[in-house]
């Protein structure tokens, strides 16, 4: 069954990374979008997917297009809310931190280095730790660099090795900004998760993060 985009949708598309909606931009000058979801997900009353792929179609991969996974009521609900977290929280701590001139990305880096041997770590190490491609921490340390917060310095008999290095300028920055972060988090995050909770949560994003590591170490 064929349900065509029409005046009822309102012109909009669910989203399929946040669920959230976006404008959607006609599929031609002559004709309307037509959506194929499969068992009938759009809802063309309602203008929306009631449930949403799971799997980003990858170049040459028709099984997403073929046989999409569909998310329930109750996983699109956690998914929404994961993602609607995610966005909302990080956004407060980086706001708590502009103040201090930094962004949480200056912040996480300036954690790892002052909590590792010398103050120092490899650069491939530290893109690992931060989640961050090499490429952008490359970018990040050149702009932390220029504010005087850290140095690179070459890996003795690997001249392609690079150290970052925190300055004490930049543990001079981390000491005075972390007690103010931590009272962030414990006021945004922390407090509002009873204890046990908190044990749960780290469980469940457990195996999700060693996922993302393999498919990360992979591409």
């Amino acid at each position: 069954m064929q349900h065509t985009a029409t005046a009822a949708a309102k012109g909009r598309i669910c989203y399929a990374i946040t669920g959230e909606y976006c404008p959607l931009a006609p599929a031609s000058a002559a004709s309307d979008l037509v959506l194929t979801p499969r068992k009938s997900a759009y809802q063309p009353a309602a203008g929306k997917f009631s449930i949403m792929p799971t799997e980003s179609q990858a170049a040459g991969d028709t099984r997403a297009a073929a046989d999409p996974r569909w998310l329930t009521a109750e996983e699109q609900t956690a998914w929404r809310s994961y993602i609607r977290l995610a966005k909302m929280l990080m956004r407060q701590l980086d706001r708590d931190l502009h103040p201090f001139g930094l962004t949480t990305n200056d912040y996480e880096i300036l954690v790892e280095l002052s909590e590792s041997p010398h103050q120092r770590l490899r650069m491939t190490e530290l893109a690992d730790l931060t989640a961050q491609s090499r490429s952008r921490l490359s970018h990040q340390i050149t702009r932390m660099e220029a504010r005087g917060l850290v140095h690179r310095d070459a890996c003795d008999g690997d001249k392609r090795g690079t150290f970052a290095v925190i300055t004490p300028r930049g543990m001079a920055v981390i000491e005075r900004v972390a007690p103010y972060h931590v009272e962030s988090v414990r006021r945004h995050f922390i407090d509002q998760i009873p204890p046990e909770q908190l044990a749960m949560l780290t469980e469940a994003y457990d195996p999700v993060l060693e996922t993302l590591r393999r498919v990360r170490d992979r591409d």
